[in-house]
Parts: C-alpha cells; structure tokens; sequence
C-alpha cells in the first residue's frame, strides 16, 4: 500500500473486525501478529507509561514576585 493510494473507511474496516470477531478468528490473529513484531524486536512487553497532557493549574503564588535590580556604576567614579 502507497500513501497515494485509497484505504478502507471505517465502516469497512469495522464490519471485517465484526466478522473476524463472530468467526472466533480475531484472538488467533492478533496472537499471530503479536509473535511476529517479538520475534522482530518490535513488541515491547515492559514499560512505563508516563501521562505528559498539558492542563490548567488553579495554582497561583500569594507572594508577589520581587526582581533585585543591580545598580549600575555612576559617571564621576569612572573619571576617579
């Protein structure tokens, strides 16, 4: 299959599931697919998974937030 080409709606690839499901070959299928992506390194059996979803805070700081600012040097003590 190319990028180009044109793939299966939903409604197509839902009834193949159905049938698969209703012929009891569903699970013996995604057995087989499971045992060739361990057999090739590509089934990862452990791990972590890890939520990274960026969502709003109500947390807010009561303490205003202070910046020190550095005085600069004066013209009449670079002349000294």
């Amino acid at each position: 299959m190319q990028l180009e080409d044109s793939v299966p709606s939903y409604s197509v690839l839902s009834r193949f599931l159905t049938e698969l499901t209703e012929k009891k070959a569903f699970d013996s299928l995604l057995s087989e697919i499971n045992c060739q992506l361990e057999k090739y390194g590509i089934l990862i059996n452990k791990g972590t998974k890890v939520d990274a979803s960026i969502t709003q805070s109500s947390f807010h700081s009561k303490k205003p937030k202070t910046f020190e600012i550095a005085q600069d040097r004066k013209e009449d003590e670079l002349s000294e």
